[in-house]
């Protein structure tokens, strides 16, 4: 209720093709960003339609490299940065998972699905405070 000037969000549209998963097919769109949030309070939600546990993107880029991008909320205005880089991006909250990053990169393996890199990207005191870190040796 402050006499400010809003804050502008910008998205990119890559030109990649996209296919999104949320929470093992619970929802598939062809897009990252869910507009219905720009009319309410949380419009950072746009991107990846809020905190999701589990997020698989697959695009058109057809070099075979997969990404495990472990994540907050911060990372999600980063992920249409990386489409253009990526097959596959595949996004862990830890913050709403009961599985750990090392017993699903196992899963992945057995499922034939090698993870090219493995990324962390946090906000700093997210990281530094979050209790679901001992997660990541699970």
């Amino acid at each position: 209720n402050m006499d400010t000037t809003p804050d502008e969000m910008f998205t990119l549209d890559p030109e990649t093709v996209i296919e999104v998963t949320y929470n093992g097919g619970q929802k598939v769109t062809d897009t990252m960003y869910e507009e219905s949030y720009l009319e309410g309070r949380d419009k950072y939600s746009t991107f990846l339609d809020g905190n999701q546990p589990l997020v698989d993107i697959k695009t058109n880029v057809g070099n075979g490299k997969t990404l495990l991008l472990v994540k907050d909320s911060y990372a999600h205005c980063m992920v249409p940065m990386l489409t253009a880089h990526y097959e596959r991006i595949i996004l862990m909250d830890m913050r709403h998972l009961n599985i750990g990053v090392m017993s699903y990169l196992a899963q992945l393996e057995n499922e034939g699905t090698h993870v090219d890199d493995v990324v962390f990207l946090y906000n700093a005191e997210n990281f530094t405070e979050d209790r679901n870190m001992v997660k990541f040796g699970m």
